[in-house]
This record gives C-alpha cells, structure tokens and sequence, in this order.
C-alpha cells in the first residue's frame, strides 16, 4: 500500500524544518525532513534534504534520480546519516504543492514533484549535481529489515514553523498508476461530503476552488477533462472504489 502526501509552501524563513514520519504496526518509523535555505538566484527555494530508516538498521539512504521520460539520471547516490546531505534547489514556490509517496512494499519514499514547474535540480554532498529531476526515490541502504507486511499504522508531521501546511493524505494501491482523485476532492479534511461534490460539478463547470484535486475536472487523470468517464470515475471514488 502507498500513501501520498501534498505538502504546500508558505513563505517564511530560512532554517525552518519540516519532519515527514510514517509508522509501521510496530511502531518503526521512516522519516524524510526538509530545511529550507535561502532562495536560489532564480527566485526558488532550497532545500536540505535528509531520510533517516535507522529504525530498520540501515545507516543510511539511497536518492535515485529520473528524467521526465523515466530514465535514470547518473548513478544512485548513497548518502550517511550524520554527514553532509543532497540539498535540492528550484523546490517548491510559495503556493505550490509538493508530493510524496511512501510505498510501504519496497520501503521508499518518491518525490513526484510540484503542481507549478517539472524540473529540479539536486546537488550532491560529493560535489555531483542532476538537473531536469522529474521525480526521486528515496530508499534505506541496506541492511533494511521488511517491517510487519509493509502496513503502516499513522503518519505524522512535525514542523517549527508555517512554511509547510499538510493538504492531504491519502493511500494509493499504487505509485505507478494514474494519479486520480480521492473522495476529498475540495480538500477541507472532510471525505465524501456533499461540499466535496458540489466542488466536483463546480470544477466540471469550470470553477476549481483553490483546495481541490489538482487535476481538477480530469478526475481520472486520462488527459480527458470533464467526460463522462470523469464523472463516472467520482462517484466509484465516492462509494469506496477504485479510480
């Protein structure tokens, strides 16, 4: 099972960190953190990036990086726990929505990029810097002991300031499969009200609220916005469905 998370920026300050951390049945967690640094020349920010699996024994994390085709980007960088970290530049703007996924079955996290721009760069604690990242995995090094089934209990987010805001949380059967909506489609908290449908016509008329799936009236994300295929794709959603 996945969970995705969408994270959004606010504008603040430098050194301000965002802690990501998934718990397993027995209570194991997988973390990822962001710092943020100062914005980059472009006007972007930066971020220092870090993962910590210790719980399952691994001393460390492996950042894989692909293009926007879905090819590897040099080669997988191993990076220690208690050392230098990569640090990732043109992350996201105030205002734009970055996405995780933590796929329990092959303990990763993938970074799925923004809502506003498609390419990142990432530089390296060697000195090795990718450019056009698409998207990254972030895997434990081994040694990583499977947890009880891969089934994660809860997750938490802990920041010591406002310059990340959860939008939401969601489980996906996949990480490959098209990103469809979910029953909270205003994204309020609230699953499969009738403020949540309302918003799904709203959006279908043209109208999206600022809060809503971002792929807005495409609800099964088939590059069809707005058909009847959308529609029926909502309410299989609603009833507890697939996409």
């Amino acid at each position: 099972m996945a969970w995705k998370l969408e994270l959004a920026r606010g504008n603040c300050c430098r050194g301000h960190v965002t802690l990501m951390k998934l718990y397993d049945d027995e209570g194991s967690a997988a973390r990822i953190s962001l710092t943020q640094q100062d914005p980059t020349a472009d006007g972007y920010f930066a971020d220092t990036f870090s993962a910590d699996f210790t719980a399952y024994g691994s001393p460390g994390y492996v950042i894989t990086c692909f293009d926007p085709s879905g090819g590897v980007i040099g080669e997988p960088q191993a990076i220690l726990i208690g050392g230098s970290q990569p640090t990732w530049h043109h992350s996201c703007p105030p205002g734009a929505t970055a996405k995780y996924i933590w796929d329990a079955g092959l303990q990763q996290w993938v970074f799925f990029g923004c809502n506003t721009i498609s390419t990142e760069r990432i530089l390296f604690p060697n000195g090795l810097m990718f450019d056009n990242v698409d998207h990254f995995t972030v895997q434990p090094l081994a040694p990583a002991a499977p947890t009880a089934g891969g089934k994660i209990r809860h997750v938490v987010i802990t920041k010591n300031g406002t310059e990340m805001e959860l939008k939401r949380v969601r489980r996906r059967p996949d990480i490959t499969g098209p990103d469809c909506g979910d029953s909270d489609f205003n994204g309020d908290g609230d699953i499969g009200t009738d403020a949540d449908i309302e918003a799904f016509f709203a959006c279908l008329g043209g109208t999206c609220c600022s809060s809503c799936y971002e792929g807005g009236a495409d609800f099964n994300a088939d590059g069809d916005v707005g058909t009847d295929a959308d529609i029926e794709s909502f309410f299989r959603v609603l009833g507890g469905g697939q996409c």
